[in-house]
């Protein structure tokens, strides 16, 4: 089934502005800017129109230690190709711009911002030849020096200090080190590996330097990180073989990083704040293996071994480096799926390695008591994957919760249904040893000792770790219709993605996408995705019933890229943090049959907020207002401390031109009169009929009309 861009229009504006006109609300709520796009003209090449993977930080800082005066600073991040001539291309064979890595900033609360600085310059350069077509008349050709998405650290607990983390064509080390990887099941299309790099600001985004961590021997992808005021902790993967492409069999594009070849590790490499802002500061350590899956080397000399991993996450909580990830089984003829597993390290800023494997390569950190195995928390009977890390750096204070694990987890894989797991880690007060991150201080519990001899035996009837994992306990199936307890093939039908999570005090909120049937959902447009979330007050014991916050109805529409966000911890006194107020927004795209699918055709997205916990909600708001020529997606929301101002970008592509562009939009808390009666008497409630107009009435005709007129222009054009 086939969609105009006119009827998807349709679709998704009559369901929302019907919810908005059966509301009457009055009191406190956010209203939205009109966005506008800040990856404009750069200080030197031209504005490629190109914009990928916008990114948001919000920086609150005291000016000099002692002043008591505070600023605040946004910085939005972003590649685009400032030389559109110098072309490179995709493992598909795809030609495109190659981009460089874009820094623009505001200091006036995004009301204006700087013109973007290019803090890469790598699109006139190169570093490897390749060949675009594996057909020959092109030959060997110059591949520019090309930018993969950037990640953006930085809170308002990092003072002026941020960090930009990437992975890049050029080796600017120029050591011949650098591979290439052909794809033979794309004509033979050979493009080179990636490097790591590393930018770092100690001036709120001033001036950036910039650091390489690899040099392309392996190909490097899935950059992560994740900062406190402590530091900064960055992982990746690198792969022998070069990025792999997928099997289009899950909802991404491919070539994400989430299939890897054997042998692919985890690297890390971490910093203090007091290092970096010191006067001899020239860099991140050089990165470490976290995992132990180089074991050999293949018929081609490339690094090799049983097992691989990918998509790692980390925390630093405390002083101490959490870091997850999932990994192969080892057993793909017996058994195929991945584990989740995790490492901790203290102190997190110890970047060394404490074992010698095959050829003398080092790995494993030094603080890792697990000797680069790890601990599985996920049950090795089943495909688990796409860990991330919630969390918090204070215990709570009743249940003592540090953070939790969520992940996916099925009998399936390739795009199979699955459910949301969770396992908390907390601190137990009544045991001088817990330090709420070892395998002791999970919950529900896995079958691992902290105290153990590592690593532990390999393979299976060896008293294997595989085996201590088969009597892990269940953990908590936050998604599934059958309960908390319900293991992921009581319910085969149904199906959750795109999980998310905060947590604060003794308080986890977990938010997912979920179908009632996946196979509807994913074949046809008679099911379709909507966004839930459950609460838990005490960390994570009990939980409320799953609700619905997006609720579409319109089995054509289904949400996608959710976000939850919860206001940041304040540095000035004056402006102290409201701990129960955060922000949710999700996306919406086309519900399109997968076989007739050719890319993902992105809509609206839309914004609401919380000042009780997530007890209610504001009506939802439109936060890209794009016309009908436009799709828009990946936001990213950071509110300020009080939670009464919300930063927001996103991107917004004009399908007619072909234009990317990342677009900024600001909320800030208006009242909203009583629609009954404007007396003054502001109770902050929410109302259904009633006499007079409801604003919000107002409001869903005035967008309806508009929209009525965009599609009538649209009509008369085409």
């Amino acid at each position: 089934m086939r969609i105009t861009k006119t009827t998807r229009r349709l679709l998704i504006a009559a369901p929302v502005l019907a919810l908005m006109a059966g509301i009457a609300y009055a009191g406190l709520q956010i209203a939205l800017t009109t966005p506008t796009s800040i990856s404009v003209t750069p200080t030197t090449g031209v504005d490629g129109e190109a914009a990928y993977k916008g990114k948001l930080i919000y920086l609150q800082y005291e000016t000099s230690s002692g002043s008591g005066v505070y600023e605040d600073t946004l910085i939005s991040v972003y590649a685009d190709s400032p030389n559109p001539a110098n072309q490179v291309w995709d493992y598909t064979g795809e030609l495109r711009g190659a981009r460089d890595i874009f820094v623009t900033r505001s200091t006036d609360h995004g009301v204006t911002w700087s013109q973007p600085v290019n803090i890469t310059n790598f699109t006139n350069l190169f570093s490897a030849t390749a060949d675009p077509d594996g057909v020959g008349p092109l030959g060997q050709t110059t591949y520019w020096g090309d930018c993969d998405k950037p990640t953006l650290l930085g809170t308002t607990q990092t003072g002026k200090n941020a960090v930009v983390f990437f992975a890049a064509s050029y080796n600017a080390l120029l050591n011949g080190n650098q591979k290439t990887a052909t794809y033979p099941e794309f004509g033979g299309v050979e493009v080179p590996y990636q490097c790591t790099y590393v930018a770092w600001t100690k001036d709120a985004g001033l001036n950036w330097t910039l650091q390489q961590l690899s040099d392309g021997v392996r190909d490097s992808k899935q950059n992560n990180g994740h900062q406190t005021g402590a530091g900064f902790a960055l992982v990746w993967q690198e792969d022998p073989h070069g990025l792999q492409p997928g099997q289009a069999e899950g909802p991404g594009d491919g070539g994400s990083g989430a299939k890897t070849s054997q042998g692919t590790d985890v690297w890390y490499t971490a910093v203090t704040r007091s290092a970096m802002n010191g006067a001899g500061f020239t860099g991140f350590p050089a990165g470490v293996r976290v995992t132990d899956n180089f074991t050999s080397r293949d018929q081609d000399n490339l690094e090799y071994g049983p097992e691989r991993a990918s998509r790692a996450n980390v925390a630093i909580i405390g002083t101490t480096a959490v870091i997850a990830y999932e990994e192969t089984k080892a057993l793909e003829q017996f058994d195929t799926g991945k584990y989740i597993r995790y490492h901790t390290s203290t102190p997190f800023s110890t970047v060394t390695t404490s074992e010698t494997g095959f050829e003398s390569h080092a790995y494993g950190l030094t603080g890792d008591v697990t000797k680069g195995q790890g601990w599985i928390i996920s049950d090795p009977a089943e495909n688990a994957r796409r860990v991330r890390i919630v969390n918090q750096g204070t215990p709570g204070p009743t249940t003592g919760l540090l953070f939790a694990f969520v992940y996916r987890q099925g009998l399936y894989d390739q795009g199979g249904p699955a459910d949301i797991m969770v396992r908390t880690g907390r601190k137990n007060a009544a045991d001088m040893n817990s330090t709420g991150l070892r395998p002791e201080d999970l919950y529900p519990s896995v079958n691992f000792s902290s105290t153990a001899t590592y690593p532990l035996p390999t393979g299976l009837n060896t008293g294997s770790d595989r085996e201590l994992a088969a009597s892990n306990a269940n953990p908590l199936n936050v998604s599934s219709r059958l309960g908390l307890t319900a293991e992921s093939d009581d319910d085969n039908i149904e199906n959750a993605l795109a999980h998310r999570g905060e947590v604060d005090g003794d308080e986890i909120i977990i938010g997912y996408s979920w179908t009632n049937d996946g196979t509807l959902a994913r074949y046809t447009d008679l099911a379709n995705f909507n966004f839930f979330i459950r609460r838990s007050f005490d960390g994570g014991d009990t939980w409320e019933a799953q609700r619905n916050l997006t609720n579409i109805t319109d089995t054509k529409i289904s949400v996608r890229e959710p976000r939850i966000v919860k206001t940041p911890k304040n540095t000035d006194p004056a402006r102290p943090q409201a701990t129960g107020t955060f922000f949710v927004a999700w996306g919406t795209e086309v519900n399109q049959y997968e076989h007739l699918a050719e890319s993902v055709i992105n809509l609206d997205i839309f914004v609401t907020r919380t000042v009780n916990d997530g007890l209610t909600f504001e009506p939802v708001q439109l936060l890209s207002q794009a016309t009908i020529d436009a799709e828009d997606e990946e936001s990213q929301l950071r509110p300020e401390p009080e939670g009464t101002v919300v930063h927001a970008v996103f991107m917004d592509k004009n399908t007619t031109t072909g234009a990317l562009n990342v677009m900024y939009s600001r909320g800030l808390e208006i009242t909203v009169p009583d629609p009954v009666s404007d007396d003054g008497d502001d109770d902050g409630g929410c109302s259904t009929g009633g006499s007079g107009t409801p604003w919000l009435l107002m409001l869903g005709a005035l967008a309806l009309g508009a929209l009525a007129l965009r599609i009538g222009d649209r009509a008369r054009r085409s």
